[in-house]
């Protein structure tokens, strides 16, 4: 903070990351697009197996909306 010297990182390519949001069913982490939605598929079963999803009716700003059954 006070040195005489400016400080700089060095940049290398082990601080690069890849984008590793794929489908791959054998993740427990592929549970969001690559924009964040929750990936719903048709016949999930959400809210403690209450509602099933019966179709997927649009995409907003902050949510899915999607049709269900009880």
């Amino acid at each position: 903070m006070f040195s005489e010297e400016d400080f700089a990182p060095k940049k290398s390519s082990d601080s690069v990351t890849q984008d590793n949001n794929q489908a791959t069913s054998q993740l427990n982490d592929n549970w969001d697009d690559c924009e964040g939605y929750y990936n719903i598929k048709v016949g999930d079963m959400v809210d403690n197996n209450r509602y099933t999803v019966k179709s997927l009716l649009g995409q907003g700003v902050y949510s899915n909306v999607v049709k269900a059954q009880d």
